[in-house]
């Protein structure tokens, strides 16, 4: 199969009262997190926004999924090149997602390393 033609999307999908509302796509070169901005649920106005997080795969060294420390809930935690972190929560319904997106992460790094 031509490497061109080959791509691959995953998206993952997330709404709680106890966490803010996710897109996560899984592409074969990057991973791109959407979320609600909070500050802007606060303003009438405002319907629409929301932060956009694209991450390069190459850029992530670890990815872990597991329970906050203080409130219980899975969080994704990415360790970045650079030392750089980024962490967030989600509710407790998305453990599976959160898990399933673990594995096809992993799945496809170890596929580029193969390469």
């Amino acid at each position: 199969m031509n490497k061109r033609s080959r791509h691959r999307l995953s998206l993952f999908l997330s709404q709680s009262l106890l966490s803010f509302t996710h897109l996560i796509i899984l592409t074969d070169h990057e991973l791109i997190i959407v979320k609600d901005d909070d500050s802007l649920r606060r303003i009438k106005s405002a319907r629409y926004g929301g932060i956009w997080y694209y991450i390069p795969l190459h850029k992530i060294m670890e990815m872990k999924v597991e329970k906050n420390e203080t409130n219980k809930l899975p969080e994704l935690k990415l360790r970045l090149a650079a030392d750089v972190n980024f962490r967030e929560l989600f509710s407790e319904s998305e453990l599976a997602e959160l898990e399933q997106l673990q594995h096809r992460l992993r799945d496809q790094c170890q596929e580029r390393d193969a390469v």
